[in-house]
């Protein structure tokens, strides 16, 4: 019975590891057409540099609020960025450099008209263990 009962336990706390994520609710999505781009970065070096991401998502929008599972990412330091990719043409659209679609960032650091947060200002600690994240989307245009 004890044997049995510690491979149930062994079995469950291996299972809640392989299946542990980030569970990230998306707010104020506007406008009920396109994607919400998403990139994962783990690094200042890396941060905001697309092609460094070392998760990259695109997600349609169905409501005003959105739930993404990220899974499968090792203990670590991250940060996110989103965009509403309204117009799907895989680029946040800007006007002068600010951007022109709704955006976010881990933290709700969303920079301003002085250009965007710095990793330092939106990472998280992920432990490992589920996570709820929340970004509100922001327009500055």
């Amino acid at each position: 019975m004890i044997k049995k009962t510690f491979f149930i336990l062994i079995l469950f706390l291996y299972n809640s590891y392989l299946y542990s994520q980030i569970n990230l609710n998306v707010e104020n999505i506007e406008t009920l057409k396109g994607s919400i781009f998403l990139a994962v970065y783990n690094s200042d070096e890396s941060f905001l540099k697309t092609e460094k991401a070392i998760l990259k998502t695109v997600n349609p929008v169905f409501n005003n609020k959105l739930n993404i599972a990220i899974p499968d990412l090792p203990k670590g330091e991250y940060a996110i960025a989103i965009f509403h990719d309204i117009d799907n043409n895989q680029k946040l659209n800007t006007y002068f450099g600010i951007p022109a679609e709704p955006y976010g960032f881990s933290q709700n650091q969303n920079g301003g008209l002085l250009g965007p947060p710095k990793f330092r200002d939106t990472f998280f600690y992920f432990d490992g263990k589920n996570k709820d994240l929340t970004i509100s989307l922001v327009k500055l245009l």
